[in-house]
């Protein structure tokens, strides 16, 4: 009986004490879990120049020719990075539309000072007829229109002279009407040959202009070819990959350029603790093999939870992490490594 009773009072103690422990412990981790609530979340991000970035390709050719740059190496807004294989063909074919243009615009400055320019007779070249002699006629230039103009004045004084002639002349007078009037005649015909010349000229100027407008845009698109087969750097930056060579084919592009005055940090965040991210939001970052600490913030939260998938250890089943991207920029953006991929440890604040 007294073993009995031994034994239920040891079980009460043993029950009243396991609530004690229990009254005390149920605090003290609630209050644990709240601490690690509010603790600084940090994480581990990398350089990324998403936004800083340039992928170069070709137009005209998919094939590189000849390369310019070499990884690491520099590079300014416009500089030729690579020439494509169709370069010499259109570098000849600029050439020759600046040679076409520049026979015509002679054209019209031989036209504009008054000197006749022969037209050529295409479809005379074409029979054949260009091989044959010239006639007498036209084997003496026509007079432009300053030999003209000097004509019609020399035949005006030659009808003046020709009138005072016969006054003073002992001819019959029907006979001095006759020189003075062969004389008018002279003169009216060489005026009229001036009229004709300058409507010609008017004429050959406007087909001149014609000319010059189809040789200058038939040399911009030339010239337009020409400069696709340069591939040129868009931005300031550092070539960081080179993907294409010469004598290679463009797969997945020739070269990649990124401005490393605005790279960022990425990180990836549970989608659990996306609540505590907030555009502008301070953060601290320490790069990978530094001691410094360089204050940041946020610019960018991710509108969507990417699903990644996570294949664990032996025997285990794959599932998907999920996260959302966050970008970084830090506060003095001359603390930033310029190199891309360069892994950071980033601290987010407690209230952002």
């Amino acid at each position: 009986m007294n073993q009995k009773k031994r034994l239920v009072l040891w079980v009460a103690a043993l029950s009243a004490a396991s609530a004690l422990s229990l009254s005390v412990a149920g605090p003290r981790l609630e209050s644990g879990q709240n601490a690690a609530a509010r603790a600084p979340l940090m994480v581990r991000g990398f350089t990324a120049a998403e936004a800083a970035q340039s992928i170069l390709t070709g137009i005209g050719s998919d094939i590189v020719l000849e390369l310019r740059v070499v990884e690491g190496q520099q590079v300014k807004r416009g500089d030729v990075v690579a020439v494509l294989a169709n370069y010499p063909i259109a570098d000849i074919a600029v050439r020759s539309a600046e040679a076409e243009l520049e026979k015509v615009q002679e054209r019209r400055k031989s036209l504009a000072a008054g000197i006749m320019v022969a037209k050529k007779d295409k479809a005379g070249e074409a029979s054949g007829e260009a091989g044959k002699p010239k006639s007498k006629d036209s084997a003496h230039a026509k007079p432009g229109i300053a030999e003209q103009e000097v004509l019609v004045k020399l035949s005006a004084e030659e009808a003046k002279l020709k009138a005072l002639t016969m006054q003073r002349s002992g001819l019959p007078p029907d006979q001095r009407e006759l020189e003075v009037s062969v004389s008018q005649q002279n003169r009216e015909h060489e005026q009229a040959r001036l009229r004709v010349l300058k409507e010609t000229l008017a004429d050959d100027l406007a087909e001149s202009d014609a000319d010059i407008q189809v040789k200058t845009a038939a040399l911009d698109d030339a010239r337009l070819l020409r400069e696709q087969a340069m591939v040129r750097s868009p931005i300031d930056g550092v070539v960081v990959h080179i993907w294409t060579h010469p004598g290679e084919r463009i797969r997945r592009g020739i070269a990649q350029i990124v401005d490393m005055n605005r790279l960022r940090i990425v990180a990836d965040i549970d989608e659990v603790l996306i609540t505590r991210m907030k555009v502008g939001g301070k953060v601290s970052v320490t790069f990978r093999g530094e001691k410094t600490s360089h204050a940041g913030r946020i610019v960018f939260v991710g509108a969507e939870v990417r699903r990644t998938p996570n294949l664990g250890g032996f025997g285990s089943e794959v599932t998907n992490v999920r996260s959302v991207p966050v970008k970084i920029e830090l506060n003095d953006p001359a603390q930033m490594p310029h190199m891309v991929g360069r892994e950071a440890v980033i601290t987010f604040d407690e209230d952002p």
